[in-house]
């Protein structure tokens, strides 16, 4: 068990190093492949839960990383190839937070393209919320669509495990949309003397930390029925 443990843990610590170089050579041959934020001057700024590119999203990035790389290798050793969608979500939102794809989708096309066609007419809601809402729909749908093969699995381990990352994806959708939503959109929503900067400043710090512990807790469980050498017939952990 410990010589498995030691191996599974080197090659986390091994797939991090990995990537982060193949980011910086990309970063040096491609100039400005990295430049997720242009504002960041003070080293220490980056301690900073809400910073864009900073402590908090850079470790983000890794346990995302983690999480797809041990349910890759919970499906491959199980040979449950029918969840194949769950490292593959991971995979995704690992990419989408590292390199910004949502924030370059929604701000050069879906926003345009609901400005310009004048839908969701409001005063209350800004047309960036509800262009990511729209992008993390289809996510959502396609995501479930190449789950179908695991929801309809005869294999029960294999259902609880879509199901339980699924309660997890929705947890973390929770602070990462709707309260990202609600902060934004503090001000329109309340009235005037009940709006404070010490709220929102609190919304941030319940969207970060509740991002980044609903992702650890997502890590710390994927390795833990990794490390399960005798899986339950009855259920992973919840």
């Amino acid at each position: 068990m410990i010589n498995k443990s030691y191996k599974l843990f080197t090659l986390l610590i091994l797939s991090t190093i990995i990537v982060h170089i193949s980011a910086w050579v990309l970063n040096y041959k491609l100039g400005s492949f990295l430049d997720i934020s242009p504002d960041i001057d003070k080293f220490y700024n980056m301690l900073y839960p809400a910073k864009d590119g900073g402590y908090f999203e850079h470790f983000q990035y890794i346990l995302l990383l983690w999480c797809s790389l041990l349910s890759f290798i919970w499906i491959f050793t199980r040979k449950k190839i029918e969840a194949l969608s769950i490292p593959l979500v991971y995979l995704y939102l690992f990419f989408d937070d590292s390199l910004r794809l949502h924030d370059q989708l929604t701000g050069n096309f879906l926003v345009k393209f609901i400005v310009e066609h004048q839908f969701f007419e409001q005063d209350i809601v800004r047309n960036k919320d509800i262009s990511e809402w729209l992008y993390w729909l289809f996510i959502l749908i396609v995501s479930l669509i190449i789950s179908i093969p695991g929801f309809k699995s005869s294999s029960f381990e294999v259902r609880q495990f879509l199901k339980h990352n699924y309660i997890l994806f929705l947890v973390l959708s929770f602070f990462g949309a709707f309260i990202d939503l609600l902060n934004a959109n503090l001000n329109t929503l309340l009235p005037p003397f009940s709006q404070s900067p010490i709220l929102i400043e609190i919304l941030i710090f319940i969207e970060e930390l509740g991002e980044i512990l609903t992702i650890a807790f997502m890590c710390i469980w994927l390795f833990k029925i990794v490390m399960d050498n005798k899986p339950s017939k009855k259920k992973l952990l919840f």
